[in-house]
């Protein structure tokens, strides 16, 4: 995993962590951390779909993809991510 990817798991880790648990928008979190739309994407998917609830609001033709952390994940650190990542590596060989 490059250098740069661990830097913007971290980010979205902490801005998911400071939230306290309330949703946050995709878009939401681009303009606060300045990411690209597909890597927030890409990295909630890959690496910390373990860690967050999602859910997609539909409303008069638009969608709304809304994340954030599962109870009890408040504690989770970069180290627990890239763990989980290394196990489902491994699982999916």
């Amino acid at each position: 995993m490059h250098q740069i990817t661990m830097i913007k798991i971290e980010k979205i880790l902490n801005l998911l962590k400071a939230r306290g648990g309330q949703p946050i928008h995709l878009r939401g979190i681009e303009k606060t951390l300045k990411i690209h739309p597909q890597t927030i994407t890409r990295i909630l998917d890959n690496y910390l779909a373990y860690f967050i609830e999602t859910k997609i609001i539909e409303q008069y033709g638009f969608k709304a993809r809304l994340v954030w952390l599962k109870p009890g994940r408040e504690t989770t650190t970069l180290d627990d991510v890239l763990r989980y990542y290394e196990v489902k590596k491994k699982i999916r060989i």
